[in-house]
C-alpha cells in the first residue's frame, strides 16, 4: 500500500508541474553564471555600470559592474536557445554566449564594448584637488592644463586655495599624462585614464627646474653654449651659461615659455620629454625652442 501512496504522489506532482504555465517552468531553472571583467570603449568603467544579457529583444539577466569593472552575471535559459549578447552601459559587447548551460559558472568571461564616440562626447575623467605653485597656494584663476604629449586634454582655472576641478578627455593613445600650473610641470602624472571617472584629492605640486637640470643633456655632451629667454612680462632677457652658472641670470625653465639654444653642432636630444632637433649650420647654430 505504502508503495502505491508513493506513485500517486509522483504522478499528483506530475501532474502539478504540467499545470505550470511555461515562464514559471522557466523560472524554476538554476541560471547560467558568468564571471569576469568589462571594459568600455577600452577602458574600466566605473562602478555601478549595468550588464544586460539578451536573446534578441528578450532580457535574460543584468548585473552592475563592481571595482575594477569585475561582474557576476546570472542568465536565465533562452526562450529560443539562440545566441545571447551583452551590452555594458549601453553599448554591445563583441561577446557571444553560444551554449547556455543548466547551473553552469563559468569564470574569466570578458566583455569588450567599443562605441562609435569621439573623445568629445565620451564622459571625462574627472580630477579634484589642490595644486601649489612652488609651495604656495597661487592666486585664483591659475591656470592648470592635462598635457598628453602635446596634445592638450583638459584645462581649468584654480579657486581660492588653490582647489580645482579638471574635466580629461581620453587620451589618444598609451601613456602618462601630465601637468602643468602656470606654465610649470607639476610632479605628480595620472597613470591610467578612466572612463566616467571622478577621483578626489588627486593634489599637484611643482618645483622650479633649473637650466642645469633642464638642459642636462646637452651639457654632458658638450654641446651648449649658451641660452637665452625673454620675460614677456618684466621685458628683461635672461641668460645662462654653463660655464658661467654663477653669474647667470636665467634660473627656471618654464613650460611653453620660448627659448634661444646655442649649440656647438647639430643634434638630435630629448628635452623636457620632446625630442629636439637642433642644427647648427654654416656657423648659425641658434635654435628656437618652444618649452
Amino acid at each position: 500500500m505504502a508503495s502505491v501512496n508513493r506513485i500517486l504522489a509522483v504522478l499528483a506532482l506530475g501532474w502539478a508541474l504540467s499545470a505550470l504555465p511555461m515562464p514559471a517552468m522557466a523560472q524554476q531553472d538554476v541560471p547560467h553564471v558568468l564571471l569576469g571583467t568589462a571594459t568600455l570603449n577600452g577602458f574600466i568603467p566605473p562602478q555601478g555600470t549595468p550588464i544586460v544579457a539578451k536573446e534578441g529583444n528578450n532580457r535574460l539577466g543584468s548585473a552592475m559592474t563592481r571595482s575594477g569593472g569585475k561582474y557576476t552575471l546570472q542568465i536565465a535559459r533562452p526562450s529560443r536557445g539562440g545566441v545571447i549578447t551583452f551590452l555594458v552601459g549601453g553599448v554591445e559587447a563583441s561577446e557571444r554566449l553560444a551554449n547556455w548551460e543548466l547551473g553552469k559558472i563559468q569564470s574569466s568571461f570578458t566583455l569588450t564594448a567599443m562605441a562609435s564616440l569621439s573623445p568629445q562626447q565620451e564622459p571625462p575623467h574627472v580630477v579634484l584637488g589642490r595644486a601649489t605653485l612652488f609651495g604656495e597656494i597661487p592666486p585664483a584663476a591659475t591656470e592648470i592644463l592635462a598635457m598628453w604629449g602635446n596634445t592638450r586634454l583638459g584645462s581649468t582655472l584654480t579657486r581660492a586655495g588653490g582647489e580645482f576641478t579638471l574635466q580629461i578627455s581620453r587620451p589618444p593613445g598609451n601613456g602618462a599624462i601630465t601637468f602643468v600650473v602656470d606654465g610649470a610641470i607639476a610632479s605628480e602624472r595620472l597613470e591610467d585614464w578612466e572612463f566616467g571617472k571622478v577621483q578626489s584629492g588627486f593634489n599637484l605640486t611643482t618645483r622650479k627646474i633649473s637650466p642645469a637640470e633642464a638642459l642636462g643633456p646637452l651639457i654632458d655632451s658638450r654641446n651648449l653654449v649658451t641660452v637665452w629667454h625673454f620675460d614677456n612680462n618684466a621685458k628683461v632677457w635672461f641668460f645662462y651659461v654653463p660655464t658661467l652658472v654663477e653669474d647667470s641670470t636665467l634660473a627656471t625653465m618654464k613650460s611653453r615659455e620660448i627659448y634661444l639654444v646655442r649649440v656647438v653642432r647639430s643634434a638630435n636630444v630629448v628635452l623636457n620629454g620632446t625630442a629636439r632637433n637642433l642644427t647648427c649650420m654654416d656657423g648659425n647654430c641658434w635654435n628656437h625652442i618652444v618649452w
